[in-house]
């Protein structure tokens, strides 16, 4: 690898046991996990996570963060580098703590850069830089997209601080049009694009959130039934409920005595 610019100190899939813990703790490197399978929590500072497969979380140098499995443990695909390259630390300095959609070659790059860190064939530290950089490459689009509007608006770019709002407004009233003003975009435009990236229309995209949101409450909270309700922005608690139901199976009055230990 070209030490000028990057060092690929470790990459590997990790199983982790049920209920296993790395404390709380930092490094001078950069760290990717990506979960694969399973789920359980990662708290990066004061703030934990519920890290279910399909997300992705970075960790930047000198970042306090701490990684705790599941019930049933969980697979991840990890990385640690160093990076050299004043444009590429950029980008990876303003990068999301994590990141709940990929690009599908992502998940495919890494195993490919894992194949070659196994091989020991001809032009093998060649193969290793360029999976690397696709690697890096791929997850900077997942923030980024290639879309743009008007050829100078990039809009998928707009949407981590839509979904930054939504996780910070939850229990107020949202609007379309509030969204859309958070990415400075018409109405009607933002509408079509957030469905077409995100693969939901941005109401059943908040609302996803609420639910997530509501989950964690009935498990960790004493709040009750009606207090969570309001906490994530439903008006009416037996709208609240038959959503929840809907979409996890069973009421939140069951899922909050289901989770007590």
């Amino acid at each position: 690898m070209r030490e000028d610019k990057y060092r690929l100190i470790w990459a590997s899939n990790c199983v982790y046991a049920a209920d296993a813990l790395i404390p709380l703790h930092n490094h001078d490197f950069y760290q990717i996990l990506y979960v694969k399978n399973g789920g359980g929590y990662i708290k990066i500072g004061e703030r934990q996570k519920e890290a279910r497969a399909g997300e992705i979380y970075l960790f930047r140098p000198q970042m306090m963060h701490e990684i705790r499995a599941g019930e049933n443990g969980f697979l991840s695909y990890e990385m640690k580098f160093e990076l050299y390259d004043e444009k590429m630390n950029g980008a990876l300095f303003s990068f999301p703590e994590s990141l709940s959609f990929v690009e599908g070659r992502l998940e495919s790059t890494f195993e490919a850069l894992l194949e070659e860190l196994r091989n020991s064939g001809p032009y093998r530290e060649e193969m290793i830089e360029t999976k690397f950089l696709e690697f890096l490459i791929l997850l900077l689009r997942c923030r980024d997209g290639e879309r743009s509007y008007g050829g100078s608006i990039d809009v998928s770019d707009r949407f981590f601080a839509v979904v930054d709002y939504m996780n910070h407004h939850l229990s107020e009233n949202i609007t379309l049009k509030e969204l859309a003003d958070v990415a400075h975009l018409e109405k009607i435009y933002f509408l079509k694009q957030f469905k077409e990236k995100m693969k939901a229309p941005p109401m059943a995209y908040l609302r996803h959130l609420r639910i997530r949101e509501a989950e964690q409450l009935l498990k960790h909270s004493d709040m009750n039934v009606t207090q969570i309700s309001s906490a994530v922005g439903f008006l009416d608690v037996h709208h609240f409920s038959s959503t929840f139901k809907k979409t996890v199976g069973i009421s939140p009055s069951d899922y909050k005595s289901s989770a007590k230990p």
